[in-house]
């Protein structure tokens, strides 16, 4: 679960934030006039989160280039002219 925290509790309490994102697993969605502005995450939660993004854009872009090639196989190919 992510915690809401303003800006002003954000500048009031940045060390106890980033103790709880560093060392207890928290993460902290910072608001600014009442909108959402930035997230705040242990260093370890970040590099976890880009390693799933990019996994899944690599079974994506797998899948893609696997239906490519089927449709190549079965012909189904255009040339530029007729692009």
């Amino acid at each position: 679960m992510i915690n809401v925290v303003s800006v002003d509790e954000t500048r009031k309490n940045l060390s106890k934030i980033i103790d709880k994102a560093q060392y207890g697993k928290e993460s902290f969605l910072v608001r600014k006039n009442r909108k959402p502005a930035v997230v705040i995450l242990g260093a370890e939660d970040y590099e976890d989160l880009i390693e799933i993004l990019t996994e899944l854009q690599d079974k994506n872009f797998n899948k893609s280039l696997k239906k490519s090639k089927q449709e190549q196989e079965q012909g189904k190919t255009y040339s530029l002219v007729e692009l």
